[in-house]
């Protein structure tokens, strides 16, 4: 159970981060700035900001709209090479799904 808290935790960090990333390029300076261009509430972007909460997918896609980033590259997802799933970038390449083929 402290693995997956902690999995969670870090997944939480990493969008975070990626969203200061987004504004930063976007320039876009206040939280207040993100919720109008992204048409949501300032304390939905403070809870994702602080890593307190993931976005929803649709706060996720109204995010990536305002920002220009997609939705994967603000949470961190990516594509396998090897077998096309949508995965953590961390999970990216063969080592992924190499369980499944034995």
């Amino acid at each position: 159970m402290t693995d997956q808290i902690n999995a969670e935790r870090a997944f939480r960090d990493s969008v975070s981060g990626r969203l200061k990333l987004a504004m930063q390029e976007a320039g876009i300076e206040t939280w207040q700035e993100l919720a109008d261009r992204a048409g949501c509430s300032r304390v939905h972007v403070f809870r994702v900001l602080s890593g307190r909460q993931v976005p929803s997918l649709h706060l996720a896609r109204k995010i990536a709209i305002a920002t220009g980033f997609s939705v994967d590259r603000l949470c961190h997802l990516g594509e396998c090479r090897e077998c096309g799933d949508t995965v953590d970038e961390e999970d990216r390449g063969s080592h992924h799904c190499a369980p499944r083929r034995k």
